[in-house]
């Protein structure tokens, strides 16, 4: 089945993730306050302003996927909020969701805080330490308000590891989890620390 994505940012990652889709055969729309003139080939640019529910454009009916990766427009919780929290309220109220059925929201390990060079594992509870790691928990959990509409198993799966280990051993593993639970959201944080 081919897939309408719809991508809100879309920057360097959001690029990458476009020509995964893109390669895939899947139409691929993305919004950005300023959509570059030289975009991959095949994206369909949207201009809008996530942050004010007038800077968005009509927005395409039967998006079936939508990834949530913005970038605030400062270091800053008002920042934060308006393109994390009430953007992707903005977002939503305008979009028919009707053949909605995956919403990705690209979060932070901001969320864990600082643990001194400790492990930071799925079981890790966040205890975020600055604004922008609260704001986005606070997101993560409207996203996942969102995703409990369904009954289908949907939600966030945190995930990190050492890099080799990641490269050895993850990519069969990530793809059979993902084509069995496809609504699953997966934080990967890689980690490219050596202790000696």
């Amino acid at each position: 089945m081919t897939e309408r994505v719809l991508l809100i940012g879309c920057g360097d990652l959001g690029q990458r993730v476009a020509r995964r889709f893109l390669a895939r055969g899947d139409e691929v729309l993305a919004l950005r306050r300023h959509p570059p003139a030289d975009g991959p080939q095949g994206i369909r640019w949207l201009r809008g302003d996530i942050s004010r529910p007038d800077g968005l454009p009509a927005l395409p009916a039967g998006v079936t996927r939508l990834i949530h990766l913005p970038a605030p427009g400062a270091r800053d919780p008002a920042a934060y909020r308006a393109v994390f929290i009430d953007g992707l309220a903005n977002v939503l109220d305008a979009l028919d969701t009707s053949r909605l059925e995956r919403v990705v929201f690209v979060s932070s390990s901001a969320v864990y805080g600082e643990h001194d060079g400790d492990w930071v594992t799925e079981d890790t509870p966040p205890s975020p330490l600055g604004a922008n790691g609260r704001l986005l928990l606070e997101a993560e959990a409207a996203d996942e308000a969102v995703a409990s509409m369904s009954s289908e198993p949907r939600g966030r799966l945190r995930v990190s590891c050492p890099v080799a280990l990641a490269h050895a051993f993850l990519p069969d593993v990530v793809s059979r989890f993902l084509e069995q639970y496809p609504l699953v959201q997966l934080d990967l944080v890689l980690l490219n620390r050596r202790v000696d």
